[in-house]
C-alpha cells in the first residue's frame, strides 16, 4: 500500500481534520489486513479438523495441500514476533543509498509486501518440496503448550536473527496432538504416527518458549506455572 499516505493528506477532500483522516486511514488498514487473513483462515478450518482427527490424506491433493500451505505460512509469517524481525531487517539493511531514512510509516507499508511475497514462497515450497505431515501424540502428564507465535521453524534460533538452513513447521493443535510438516521422508509416509515421552514433549514446549514474544498459552493454569521464568 505504498499510496496509503498521501491518501492520509486527502482530508481537505473528505471534508475531516488531518488527525481523523490519519485515524480513519489507520483503522481501514488495520480492517483490510485483518478481513484478508480472515479469509484465508477460513479455508483451512475443514483442513485443520481433519488434522485434528488424525487425517492428512488431504495433503496428497495438489489444490488441497496448496491451500493449506497457504494458510500455514501465513499463520508462522503474519505474528508481532515476525513483523518485529522484517522491520528490524528493513531498519537495518545494509543496501539501502547513503544517509536514506526510512519512515515507520514506509516500513509498515512495505510489511505488507514482504508478508504477502514470503507467505507464497514458503507456501510455494512446502507444498511443491515434498512436505508432508508427522502427527506426534502426547501422552505425557504435561501438555503441549503455545504462544503468540503458533508455529515454529525447528530448526531456527530464534535468539538472534540468523537465517536457518533448513525448514520444518511444528504446528501444536491440542493439548495432546501436535503436528511436524517437514521432507525428511518419503510422501508416502504422509500422516505417519509417533508417540512422544515427556523429554520430547517439554523439548518442543521450550522451542515454542523460545519461538514467543510477549505470550505463551496453555488448557490451564498448572501447566503454564513451570514456565513463569524469564526467557
Amino acid at each position: 500500500m505504498p499510496y496509503a499516505y498521501n491518501h492520509k493528506k486527502a482530508d481537505s477532500f473528505l471534508g475531516i481534520s488531518e488527525t481523523d483522516a490519519a485515524n480513519l486511514y489507520e483503522t481501514s488498514r488495520n480492517d483490510l489486513g485483518e478481513s484478508y487473513h480472515s479469509q484465508i483462515e477460513s479455508t483451512a478450518i475443514n483442513y485443520i479438523n481433519l488434522l485434528r482427527s488424525k487425517d492428512s490424506a488431504f495433503l496428497n491433493d495438489t489444490d488441497s495441500r496448496n491451500v493449506f500451505y497457504f494458510y500455514l505460512a501465513n499463520q508462522y509469517t503474519r505474528t508481532k514476533r515476525m513483523r518485529d524481525a522484517t522491520l528490524e531487517s528493513i531498519a537495518n539493511g545494509n543496501d539501502k543509498p547513503p544517509c536514506y531514512a526510512l519512515s515507520k510509516e514506509d516500513a509498515a507499508n512495505l510489511h505488507y509486501f514482504h508478508i504477502s511475497f514470503t507467505s507464497n514462497s514458503i507456501g510455494f515450497a512446502l507444498s511443491c518440496k515434498g512436505y508432508y505431515a508427522k502427527f506426534l501424540q502426547n501422552d505425557s502428564d504435561a501438555p503441549f503448550i503455545t504462544s503468540d507465535q503458533p508455529i515454529i521453524n525447528i530448526y531456527a534460533d530464534y535468539k538472534n536473527s540468523a537465517t536457518p538452513n533448513k525448514l520444518a513447521l511444528y504446528y501444536p493443535l491440542t493439548p495432546n496432538l501436535a503436528v511436524l510438516f517437514h521432507n525428511e521422508g518419503q510422501p508416502e509416509h504422509n500422516g505417519e504416527f509417533f508417540v512422544l515421552n515427556a523429554e520430547q514433549v517439554e523439548a518442543y514446549n521450550q522451542m515454542i518458549i523460545s519461538a514467543s514474544l510477549q505470550q505463551i498459552y496453555g488448557n490451564n493454569a498448572a501447566s503454564l506455572k513451570r514456565y513463569l521464568i524469564n526467557k
